[in-house]
């Protein structure tokens, strides 16, 4: 056992021979042996040191045992400590009785016989190893063997105590490991713990002797950088536990690659308590892993920033309660007869205190947190149950079909193509109803698994469409597999019709490319009557956007009065004139 974490155990005898006597007894114990040869000498001792046991002498001059044993018992800070006095023979009753009253756990007369003093020495270190055992299960990560969350919590009170008290600055590190998730589900978690393990200590050779590091849990580290004279040191700390950690790793002659994600905060610019400092490093942590930028200083605008994030999900939680969801249809035409031949359902969510949110906003954050399959759920059901009612009302049965958009994570979820398809049976709607649009990148993430589940749907008779293509990387080879009916140009591309020879170049081999795979295709963003002279003449099938009319409620669509024929020498509508592009897009 290492000297500095070996039980310490106090003799306090006036006389250095029996000093010298009681501590050879003691020799064949792994412990730390302290020595005083008076009261003062031992409380000195107690201040400087934590021990296990004391064996205290009852009689010495000045200051006795019985008295010290009195002054040591009243600090809380010791008062735990087991003391066993050591009296002569015939000490008298009276002294011992005293001696117990004052805080003594046992006695020993004198002389004594070393196995009884041994016994007794053992029985109180086997508490103590058995206490300590305990203690550093309940304050010790068991995987790492670094401080846990309790022992941190702890740590960081007394060095805002102490940076108080002595106007320091610290700082405290919020560490994430990335794709830590990806590297347990690939290799196992074996390799996930093995690595955790190297990465603990990679960061602490990195620190100095005063600072600190607590696994949190998971992949999640926590560092406190004490007494630092400006913050930029623990800017450059970070920097050196990103390289270190960054190295590649041998896990069981397996090369693991593994980054991080570090957020700072300091003490006390960006809080003065734990509560503060931690929700600071938590908030620069996320923002550092958002912008991949590895490493980030807590600022004020990144709470409003996280603070707003908070509020909006918990808002998407409850906005389906709260019935703040609504649906808008926004037509799609026909190039050659400009007559509408259906409509896009495009989600909009108005909430309570915020107002309108929009969608290029909500519905990542919905998809990060795992909230779009409810969502797109709900929306299924409620475009399904608008077809039937347009359905209902329709005299001769016409009513558009409609597309909706599907996230990646909604068309992964089991059974996704049966529910569908009993959606369709239960509101009595034909397949043709209902088109499903995706967007070219989530298609692209698995091809194979995306073959396998359009497949299905398209038996079922749902059309699909790829969204925004021309953004993404797709592969051809895939593209002529994949079941889809149409392809949909970006409307970035449309917006350059005819100001950007690249853009005319782009859109017309996008219609050739889809023409050739017997794809039908559609460009979404059309606003002026140039753009959609371009896309007739080149063959473009159908036709989308503020050009032909806004996203509108439903009701809109219910009492047609016929067909709506758009010219093509007219000028474009004035609700279509200065919006951004990601207006338009949703």
């Amino acid at each position: 056992m290492d000297a500095a974490t070996k039980p310490a155990l106090l003799i306090v005898d006036d006389q250095v021979n029996n000093l010298y006597a009681t501590k050879k007894m003691l020799d064949h114990f792994d412990i730390e042996i302290y020595t005083a040869l008076s009261g003062r000498e031992a409380l000195q001792a107690v201040l400087d040191t934590d021990f296990f046991l004391i064996l205290m002498d009852v009689n010495m001059p000045d200051m006795d045992g019985i008295e010290t044993v009195s002054l040591i018992r009243g600090n809380n800070n010791y008062r735990h400590i087991p003391i066993i006095f050591i009296t002569a023979e015939d000490g008298n009753q009276q002294r011992l009785l005293s001696a117990y009253n004052e805080g003594g756990v046992d006695f020993i007369t004198k002389p004594f016989h070393p196995k009884i003093l041994s016994s007794k020495i053992e029985l109180f270190l086997n508490l103590t190893l058995t206490q300590q055992k305990y203690v550093k299960l309940a304050t010790s990560d068991v995987l790492t063997g670094l401080a846990n969350r309790q022992m941190y919590a702890q740590f960081q009170e007394t060095t805002i105590s102490y940076s108080k008290r002595n106007k320091c600055i610290f700082a405290v590190l919020f560490l994430d490991l990335d794709h830590f998730k990806e590297i347990n589900d690939t290799l196992g978690h074996d390799v996930g713990d093995l690595l955790l393990k190297e990465v603990s200590q990679r960061i602490k050779r990195g620190l100095r002797q005063s600072d600190f590091i607590a696994r949190m849990g998971g992949d999640e580290f926590a560092i406190i950088l004490t007494n630092i004279h400006d913050p930029k040191y623990a800017g450059g700390v970070a920097q050196q536990i990103l390289k270190r950690v960054g190295d590649s790793f041998d896990i069981n002659g397996v090369t693991v690659h593994c980054g991080a994600s570090i957020g700072i905060a300091c003490y006390p610019s960006c809080g003065d308590t734990s509560s503060e400092l931690n929700k600071a490093a938590d908030i620069a942590m996320y923002k550092a892993k958002e912008q991949r930028q590895n490493v980030q200083f807590f600022s004020n605008e990144m709470q409003a920033q996280m603070l707003h994030r908070l509020a909006l999900i918990k808002g998407l939680k409850e906005a389906i309660g709260k019935d703040e969801f609504s649906v808008l249809y926004q037509k799609k035409v026909s190039s050659t007869t400009l007559e509408m031949v259906g409509v896009e359902a495009l989600l909009r969510w108005n909430h309570a205190t915020l107002g309108p949110i929009p969608p290029g906003e909500f519905i990542p954050l919905a998809e990060e947190t795992g909230l779009i399959g409810k969502i797109g759920a709900w929306v299924l059901e409620t475009v399904a149950q608008q077809i039937a009612q347009w359905q209902s009302e329709s005299p001769v049965g016409h009513y558009p079909c409609v597309a909706v958009n599907v996230s990646p994570l909604q068309l992964n979820e089991p059974s996704f193509g049966e529910k569908l398809e009993k959606l369709l049976i239960d509101l009595s709607l034909p397949p043709g109803a209902l088109e499903l649009e995706l967007t070219e990148t989530a298609i692209m993430q698995d091809p194979d698994t995306a073959i396998r589940i359009l497949s299905h749907i398209q038996k079922i008779g749902v059309r699909v469409s790829v969204d925004d293509f021309g953004t993404g990387y797709s592969s051809f080879s895939y593209l002529r597999k994949i079941p889809i009916d149409y392809l949909k140009i970006d409307l970035s591309f449309t917006q350059d019709i005819g100001t950007s020879e690249d853009a005319d170049v782009i859109v017309r081999a996008i219609i050739n490319l889809a023409h050739t795979l017997k794809f039908k295709v559609v460009a979404e963003g059309v606003e002026s009557q140039a753009q959609v002279k371009f896309l007739t003449d080149e063959g473009c099938d159908y036709l989308q956007g503020y050009y032909f009319g806004r996203p509108s409620p439903a009701d809109d669509f219910s009492h047609p009065s016929g067909p709506k024929v758009y010219s093509t020498t007219a000028t474009a509508p004035p609700q279509a004139k200065g919006l951004s592009k990601q207006e338009r897009r949703h």
